[in-house]
């Protein structure tokens, strides 16, 4: 077993272990992004920029894909259901009852991408579906902001997440899972596993999209502040674009840290411009912070 795949399996059996982990549909972790037409093959030490989201979205149609190991039993009775909605609330009935229940949450990583399984006995009603539309316009946002530098200096782009178990909204985070967002108690065990993934490869720079967490996460990355950048039009509401940090490492090179806006569906092209702007300075000038003065002078043409 490579050492990827022992984080893996780290991930399952802490979701044995925390059972109300397993009310998730999947978790996400270690997910090559592709860059046109090329699937990625990765392997350690190469070099990667690392995308970290808050959590893996959760659309009610996503349950529609059962766990290959899930009981034949159970399965059976999930095929035959008139909802995804219904497998939802029955997966959690049975996590909350303390019956027996595999598979969840699925796998979603560089091994499994479950929106790809074409067999038909792994869908409810033995109907597949393709990925659903958030999925898509995720991957086409960050390839805005990441893919041209990636095609320039051959890196790849690899997807992970805070906390790695899906969900629809964090507004049902405690409703889900018995805490709310803020008081996540296994946010330790989350930036202990993306570390040693942050290690694995060469990562030139992370990029998390979710500038309100930024305090929250400062402690478990060990994250150094460095620079805040402004958003192109600023609004009462929203004035920083991104906030830059160093992931700091004994005896190792300190890695840029940029913390983003979310890339929900408000976001400008104009914000994209930016952090595509942030992120490739960085990435070429050995992971330094772009200068205030450089980055008002793109604003200005930005706004012209």
């Amino acid at each position: 077993m490579n050492e990827i795949n022992a984080y893996i399996e780290e991930i399952k059996n802490y979701s044995e272990k925390h059972t109300e982990l397993k009310k998730s549909h999947h978790f996400c972790f270690n997910i090559p992004i592709p860059i046109g037409n090329t699937k990625p093959e990765l392997k350690q030490g190469d070099e990667i920029v690392l995308i970290m989201g808050q959590n893996p979205g959760e659309l009610d149609g996503t349950w529609n894909y059962l766990p290959k190991n899930l009981e034949s039993k159970t399965k059976d009775l999930f095929i035959k259901m008139k909802s995804p909605i219904e497998i939802k609330k029955k997966v959690a009935e049975m996590v909350d009852s303390k019956d027996q229940i595999s598979g969840y949450p699925v796998e979603e990583s560089l091994n499994s991408k479950f929106w790809d399984d074409d067999d038909i006995k792994n869908w409810r009603d033995y109907k597949k579906e393709s990925a659903d539309d958030s999925h898509n316009k995720w991957q086409e946002k960050i390839k805005k902001i990441c893919e041209d530098n990636c095609k320039k200096n051959n890196l790849t782009i690899v997807q992970t997440e805070f906390f790695f178990w899906s969900l629809k909204s964090l507004n049902l985070f405690k409703k889900r899972f018995g805490f709310a967002w803020n008081k996540n108690p296994h946010k330790e065990f989350c930036s202990g596993i993306n570390k040693k993934l942050i290690n694995y490869y060469n990562t030139k720079i992370i990029i998390y999209f979710g500038i309100s967490d930024a305090d929250r996460i400062k402690k478990p990355f060990n994250l150094e502040e460095a620079e805040i950048y402004e958003v192109p039009e600023p609004k009462k509401n929203k004035k920083n674009l991104a906030k830059l940090y160093y992931l700091k490492r004994a005896n190792k090179k300190d890695i840029p840290f940029l913390i983003c806006t979310h890339i929900s569906n408000y976001i400008s092209n104009k914000e994209l411009e930016c952090m595509k702007l942030l992120s490739d300075y960085i990435c070429n000038h050995d992971g330094k912070a772009m200068p205030q003065d450089e980055y008002k002078k793109e604003l200005e043409r930005i706004n012209s």
